[in-house]
């Protein structure tokens, strides 16, 4: 799959955390397990997640179910 890195958004963790009803910590340990998308830094003190990524990571936990 080739994104337009043009059009890609990244979403904050407010968002991510209100798509998966999941709290910070279980975010977190999703990401270190390796069962999440990994966030990008976009700045110091400011991280997101690739949309494509995220939705794909959803479609795919639909297509598991």
């Amino acid at each position: 799959m080739t994104t337009d890195i043009s059009a890609e958004r990244f979403l904050p963790v407010p968002v991510i955390l209100d798509r998966t009803s999941w709290s910070r910590a279980k975010l977190y340990d999703a990401i270190k397990k390796g069962e999440f998308v990994r966030p990008v830094r976009i700045s110091a003190n400011r991280i997101g997640f690739p949309e494509s990524a995220v939705n794909a990571w959803f479609v795919s936990k639909m297509e598991a179910a």
